[in-house]
Order: C-alpha cells, then sequence, then structure tokens
C-alpha cells in the first residue's frame, strides 16, 4: 500500500489532471513541474486511450493528439519515472481496465512500483469487478483509487468501505450532493474524499472547497495545453497558483 492516504490528509487538497503525451511528454513534464511548483499536491496523469468512453470532447480529443504523436504505455511509464524523481508530491495514473488488462495486470502494477505511481484509477472498472485488478496492484504497493457517483447510499458506503488511498466523487452536480456523499464517505472510510471540477474560477475554488477535502481539475490545464499546445507552462502556472492561493485563502 502506498502513502498516498497519509500524504494528502488533514488538508485542502489541489490535484490537477493532465493528458500524458498531449501533444508531446516534453510539454507534459513541463506541465506537471508548473503543477508541483504552484501548489499542487498531487498529480493524476491520463493514459490515452483509443476508446475512452467516459471522457467528454475534451479529454476525448487530448487522448487523439497524444496518441497521434506516437505515446505508448511504456513511453508513460518511462516518462513518469523522470517525473517523479523530479518533484515530491504523489504522482497518479487514471485510465481504463482494457489498457491495464491488454498490457497485463501484474507487469503493470510492476512497471508502476519502479516508476514510483503511487496509485491508478480504472475509469471504467466497477466495483463488482474490481479485485482482480485491486489484489495485484495492492501486493506490489500501489493503491488502487475507487470512484464514486451519484448512488444510493448503500452502495456509496459499500465502495467507500474499501477504498484505498483517496476516493474520488465525479459527476455530482450540485453542493449539497457532494456534501452529502462526503458525509456518506466519511461514515464509513478514512480516506480522503476529493471532487472533480470543470471550468473552475478562483471564486468557485472558494466555495467547493468547503464541500470535501480537496479538489480534482478535470479538464482546466487539458484545455489550456489545447490552447497554448508546447508554450502552455506560464499559462498553467498561474492558473494552478490561482486556484491554490483560492482554496488556502
Amino acid at each position: 500500500m502506498s502513502n498516498l492516504k497519509e500524504v494528502l490528509s488533514g488538508k485542502k487538497v489541489l490535484i490537477p489532471f493532465i493528458t500524458c503525451g498531449d501533444p508531446d511528454l516534453e510539454t507534459t513534464e513541463k506541465a506537471v513541474l508548473a503543477s508541483c511548483a504552484n501548489g499542487a499536491d498531487a498529480i493524476i496523469l491520463g493514459m490515452p486511450f483509443s476508446d475512452p468512453t467516459a471522457e467528454g470532447p475534451v479529454v476525448y480529443e487530448a487522448n487523439l493528439r497524444a496518441l497521434a504523436s506516437g505515446i505508448t504505455t511504456d513511453k508513460i511509464i518511462e516518462a513518469a519515472k523522470r517525473y517523479t524523481s523530479k518533484v515530491n508530491v504523489p504522482i497518479m495514473f487514471m485510465t481504463y481496465a482494457n489498457v491495464v488488462f491488454s498490457y497485463g495486470i501484474e507487469r503493470f502494477a510492476s512497471e508502476c512500483r519502479d516508476a514510483g505511481i503511487a496509485g491508478v484509477t480504472l475509469f471504467d472498472l466497477p466495483y463488482e469487478e474490481k479485485d482482480e485488478f485491486e489484489s495485484i496492484c495492492s501486493s506490489y504497493g500501489v493503491d488502487l483509487i475507487s470512484f464514486v457517483a451519484p448512488a444510493p447510499d448503500a452502495r456509496i458506503a459499500k465502495i467507500a468501505k474499501e477504498a484505498k488511498g483517496i476516493m474520488f466523487i465525479m459527476g455530482a452536480k450540485t453542493d449539497d450532493e457532494i456534501k452529502h456523499i462526503v458525509k456518506v464517505v466519511k461514515e464509513n472510510s478514512s480516506v480522503p474524499c476529493i471532487c472533480g471540477f470543470d471550468d473552475l474560477t478562483a471564486q468557485d475554488a472558494k466555495t467547493k472547497v468547503l464541500c470535501s477535502d480537496g479538489i480534482a481539475l478535470c479538464t482546466d490545464l487539458v484545455k489550456i495545453i489545447e490552447r497554448f499546445g508546447k508554450n502552455s507552462q506560464v499559462h498553467i502556472a498561474n492558473y494552478v497558483k490561482t486556484i491554490n492561493d483560492a482554496i488556502r485563502s
């Protein structure tokens, strides 16, 4: 098991998402470093997949750009080794079950451990089918990170009881909905509960961060990279600093 839970507990957390390899790995590295230098507490690296069924158009197009540039799972893992050696915050992967299954679950978990990856979220992996992946990931000290969407309390509680590292809330529409999910999670688990948002302003961040243990920036950095490409670093730095200052104020 990683120390993800311990590192991210006891504070409001900011976690940017970056599609790895969009438009190239050098740009990804600059985005990671700029984010960490300006307040990010952890980083989620999206591993591109040719059929990202759970993604919206922003991340879908980023996946296609990365794949067109020749990105592969092996290249991402090698790049992650460089990233983890240069920053002192946890780095996680987010991808799809088929990517891991095709690569080989044990091989993937072993490579993640060697690259210093703290956790993995498989966006299309149902709770009921996680055991095969989780047991192998755990044996290599990598957390298989759960996510939960609005659902009956009993299901949220069931997922929370077995959560490792942290838990992501996705798809909640209102502050009251987020607060209710967090309440159920906290009644059943001690892991930090992080809510994902798009198009976040500083004022939004001040409000939204009160609803949970922290914020995941789901598409904001992806949009900056889509707009500015290889010249994104300064824009990412400014945006992450703005959101970080807002949630600490």
